[in-house]
């Protein structure tokens, strides 16, 4: 999702607030972790039971030596996926696989 950053500025709970894990995604991806895990906090502070944006900060968390905040972030969204509706379960499912390969 390529959302200009004046729609941020002006409302950054855009579509429930997924702008920022995409923008904690890109940040991670470029390797600044500092701004990856900012914006991947304040999502998850949003949406704390999006597996997606949890296993993400969960690794974050781990390349910064965070370990035990790390577990939690992934068994969170171990957790999450596990309790999805039947129609999202399946898509979770392999941010849940990815969680439980980092314990």
């Amino acid at each position: 999702m390529v959302v200009p950053s004046h729609i941020v500025a002006q409302n950054d709970k855009y579509a429930l607030s997924e702008i920022w894990r995409e923008i904690g995604v890109t940040y991670l991806a470029t390797n600044m972790l500092t701004e990856a895990k900012n914006a991947l906090e304040t999502f998850v502070a949003r949406r704390p039971f999006d597996s997606e944006g949890l296993y993400h900060l969960g690794k974050i968390l781990k390349t910064q030596g965070e370990t035990g905040r790390a577990n939690e972030m992934f068994e969170q969204a171990i957790e999450s996926s596990k309790n999805a509706t039947n129609h999202r379960r399946q898509e979770l499912k392999a941010w849940s696989k990815l969680a439980q390969k980092e314990i």
